[in-house]
């Protein structure tokens, strides 16, 4: 059985017209203003969502899990987001090859925090990898204990939530200090890997909607802003304007993280 490959025009390519007002200057973009605005990579908060309290490799108390959680979406400095590729399973024949969706998979997503001193930016983080390794006495720790869900906001440029990814199963897998300098200063950050076993994106846009509201807090669709306020996040004009801490006794992807 042959197969007929027949000749296709592209009735949008032919229109010269419609060419030139798209494709030729920023007149279009400028009639559709709304339907163009572009997101940022800076709008973001990751937050992990930890379930227990921090200690250090000795068992002393480092902070609450509240804090932990709050702390490192503040201190975040670069994130690179969830990651997903298949695997190719390929069939050769004659002198072609067909190729079919084989094993999903999860890349990694590098990290780095500034460290705050005043937000225990490093006991934070050494106290997340001691849940996995405790260097002191060589164990290693059960997943159920250092392994927590994150949640990505991303948000345009007003405060709007655009999108939001449940990250399951986040942890960190190493602990790197960075570099150290006499000569040339800098802020001083660390950097690692989150490792997540699946990232589900459980809420989508609402174009239709670009008002930034303080009664949006505790929704689970409303703002990404539940616990603190969103001055915290858009700008540096922060102050402490914690709210009421919200009951956790709830653990689903709708009310679960509308938590911070």
């Amino acid at each position: 059985m042959a197969i007929k490959i027949q000749n296709r025009t592209d009735s949008t390519l032919t229109d010269m017209s419609e060419v030139e007002e798209k494709y030729l200057g920023t007149t279009y973009i400028l009639n559709h203003k709304a339907d163009f605005e572009p997101g940022r990579t800076s709008d973001f908060i990751l937050k992990v969502k930890f379930e227990r309290d921090l200690y250090d490799m000795d068992g002393v108390f480092v902070c609450s899990k509240e804090d932990a959680t709050e702390n490192l979406a503040l201190s975040l400095r670069n994130y690179a987001g969830p990651q997903m590729s298949i695997d190719t399973l390929s069939i050769r024949t004659g002198n072609g090859t067909v190729n079919y969706a084989g094993v999903p998979s999860v890349g990694n997503s590098p990290i780095s925090f500034t460290d705050y001193i005043g937000q225990k930016t490093e006991f934070i983080l050494l106290a997340w990898y001691a849940m996995a390794h405790n260097i002191l006495n060589d164990k290693i720790g059960f997943k159920e204990y250092y392994a927590q869900d994150g949640l990505l906001y991303k948000w345009a440029p007003n405060g709007t939530r655009q999108i939001s990814w449940w990250l399951l199963g986040c942890w960190i897998n190493e602990y790197n200090q960075g570099q150290f300098s006499r000569q040339n200063p800098d802020l001083r950050q660390f950097s690692t890997t989150i490792l997540y076993d699946k990232p589900v994106p459980y809420d989508t846009p609402n174009y239709s909607s670009w008002v930034v509201s303080d009664a949006e807090q505790g929704q689970a669709n409303g703002g990404a802003y539940t616990q603190f306020k969103k001055a915290n996040y858009l700008g540096t004009q922060s102050k402490d304007t914690r709210t009421t801490q919200p009951n956790a006794s709830s653990y689903t992807a709708a009310t679960y993280y509308t938590q911070p």
